[in-house]
């Protein structure tokens, strides 16, 4: 029952949130691993998807759906399945936490490895003496997804402190974060983002930990590697190492980085 109520509630949110012209965008993606198929079939499928399969507009685009049998598409692990997965067998009293990335920072500061603080409660003092120590610093929507609205300040850039602090809270980034050096190598495959590996987990009823993906995401072009912003991820096996290509959004395939031509 649980896990019913999870799923209409999530497709109830999806279905407000219906943006047309990207639906025709990833449709027209889509043709091109069957250029013959006409819109008026891809689009219609695509819906048939979204809810049969439960899976999104821009996975039907980017796992090439057009190709697969209703078999193979019911073994995805969508983004719709994992939210709601997560919604029934996580705490809810525990969402606040982790949608909000102020909240998270302050219950996990002993964990992130990184200083942060928020100009919207920040004194002058305070504010004054992070960026004497943190004068490159990252700011965020403390709501945001995806890397949405992230930006890059160099503090230095500003004869007064007090308009860069201005401009950060009218974008709506206040939470406003040392910028973090990454390690060599990652640095060596894309130094304009720090790119991260994300591992997915799942604690059963006797409190052991599986671990079920290990992704390596990527940036491309800017300042972050989320696959929404630009950004590639490829699978990682248990000792780190590539399984295949990078992948982006366009669904363009990168044995090599662009920019810095590692492999």
């Amino acid at each position: 029952m649980r896990w019913f109520i999870a799923r209409i509630r999530y497709v109830f949110e999806r279905a407000t949130k219906i943006n047309f012209k990207r639906i025709i965008g990833f449709a027209r993606q889509a043709q091109r691993v069957t250029p013959r198929t006409p819109l008026w079939i891809i689009i219609p499928d695509m819906f048939y998807c979204v809810v049969r399969y439960q899976t999104t507009f821009e996975h039907y685009a980017q796992w090439d759906y057009r190709l697969l049998r209703g078999k193979e598409r019911a073994t995805f692990m969508t983004e719709p399945k994992s939210a709601m997965l997560s919604r029934a067998f996580n705490s809810q009293a525990k969402r606040h936490l982790f949608d909000d990335k102020v909240q998270f920072a302050r219950e996990f500061s002993d964990c992130i490895g990184r200083e942060w603080i928020d100009l919207r409660s920040a004194s002058t003092d305070e504010i004054n003496t992070f960026v004497s120590r943190h004068p490159k610093v990252i700011a965020k929507d403390p709501e945001g997804v995806g890397g949405d609205g992230i930006k890059v300040y160099d503090t230095r850039d500003y004869e007064d402190l007090a308009d860069w602090v201005r401009e950060a809270k009218r974008a709506g980034t206040p939470l406003v974060e040392e910028f973090l050096t990454q390690h060599p190598e990652m640095s060596r495959l894309y130094p304009e983002s720090v790119n991260t590996m994300r591992i997915v987990t799942y604690v059963d009823p006797h409190r052991d930990i599986h671990v079920l993906a290990r992704v390596l995401k990527i940036g491309n072009g800017g300042n972050i590697d989320n696959y929404s912003g630009g950004g590639m991820y490829t699978m990682l096996d248990e000792q780190g190492h590539a399984l295949h290509a990078a992948y982006d959004g366009d669904g363009t395939v990168y044995e090599v980085h662009p920019a810095t031509h590692v492999r």
